[in-house]
């Protein structure tokens, strides 16, 4: 029996897309008859490849008193905020299949138990955050190398990036990502084959997500808000749709582990301990949803919903070509908008999910031969 390993963005990381994909990669290579481990590393102290520094001036007096009070609001609010947390260690206890605590110090020692390794998905190559690990350098050239929808999460990388990530990638036996706008980048100056498959969370289907939900805990219609960024101006649209249809807004609060000022007096029911598989409940009994997330218009074009999507930017760049390659591969259109676009739109647009259901089930069966072409490679020993 093979072994595949599994290294992820972040093992430890509160963020449900993170770890919804961990999990769905994980059950794609346990359907192909493989022993899978996603490791459990913690990088926190690894040197990224690149400085995100945005502001290399000192801290400000403003800035200073802004994270005190940050750090009271997290305090007083921290039942709440560790309440999350430990959902997302009860989630991965009793749905990851892992053994090793890894470090940089043994990586390279445990890596020979492997028959492959598999890095992905999520913004694993992202320039603001990757480092070595997520291009799997501690993996010895004897054994196989994988990305799978590696995303690098910007629409461009520098000449700089470029010069690193060359080499990097070109070690590895295959490599996929999760975007056309990635393997373009990607194809343009490295010499390997880049192909695009789906991200982890759309291999499997709506019945086998449905095998760890939850019972549904809201009775009444609502509304699902999930907005990563803090932009006012989308959680006030959401208030004029709620208010225009009746509908209570649930929204879950302090998303990185900390008290986000947008969030303190925004939504009817708010939800602070939701886990993983919370998450994807409260999308499938939402009546519509708006979001900036990729992951939550995932699940939700999985399980047929109505949704929205806004734009979102993080270090001053856009990262809605990752909504809009993924909408565009499936069929649906007119579905990212601004805080412009008419609420009564919303009310009477559909979405022909019997279209979006041939376009998903065709990718999906080209991105699970690219996993079988990864279990059937085979090492130089």
């Amino acid at each position: 029996m093979k072994k595949i390993g599994i290294v992820p963005l972040e093992y430890h990381s509160y963020n449900y897309g993170g770890t919804l994909q961990n999990y769905a990669l994980q059950q794609a290579f346990l359907k192909t008859g493989c022993k899978v481990e996603v490791l459990n590393f913690d990088d926190s102290k690894e040197k990224k490849l690149f400085s995100i520094s945005q502001n290399k001036n000192k801290p400000t007096v403003k800035t200073n008193i802004k994270k005190r009070i940050q750090r009271v609001l997290n305090f007083l609010y921290y039942k709440k905020i560790n309440s999350k947390r430990t959902k997302f260690e009860e989630f991965r206890e009793k749905h990851f299949s892992d053994m090793h605590d890894a470090t940089s110090l043994n990586l390279a020692k445990i890596a020979d138990e492997f028959d492959c390794f598999v890095c992905g998905s999520d913004q694993v190559w992202n320039p603001y955050w990757c480092n070595s690990t997520h291009f799997l350098s501690f993996v010895p050239n004897n054994i196989p190398k994988v990305s799978y929808a590696a995303s690098i999460g910007v629409d461009d990388l520098t000449d700089e990036q470029k010069v690193v990530y060359k080499p990097l990638i070109d070690d590895f036996t295959l490599v996929s990502v999760r975007e056309t706008r990635g393997k373009e980048i990607l194809q343009s100056f490295v010499d390997a084959n880049v192909e695009v498959v789906l991200d982890p969370t759309m291999l499997l289907t709506s019945n086998e997500w449905n095998i760890i939900l939850p019972n549904k805990k809201i009775k009444e219609k609502y509304i699902f808000t999930y907005f990563l960024g803090e932009d006012a101006a989308l959680r006030e649209y959401a208030e004029s749709l709620a208010e225009k249809l009746g509908y209570k807004i649930v929204n879950i609060p302090f998303l990185y582990g900390e008290v986000r000022k947008a969030d303190l007096l925004f939504g009817h029911i708010k939800y602070a301990s939701a886990g993983p598989e919370d998450f994807i409940s409260l999308i499938t009994n939402a009546e519509i949803i708006l979001t900036d997330s990729f992951h939550a218009c995932v699940f939700s074009m999985i399980f047929h919903k109505n949704f929205y999507a806004f734009d979102r930017k993080v270090y001053g760049k856009s990262m809605s070509s990752r909504i809009t390659g993924l909408l565009d591969s499936v069929g649906i259109v007119g579905h990212i908008i601004g805080t412009d676009y008419p609420i009564d739109n919303i009310l009477s647009s559909s979405i022909n999910y019997d279209e979006v259901e041939a376009n998903l089930n065709a990718l999906r069966e080209n991105s699970l031969a690219f996993i079988k072409k990864t279990v059937e490679l085979e090492l130089d020993r």
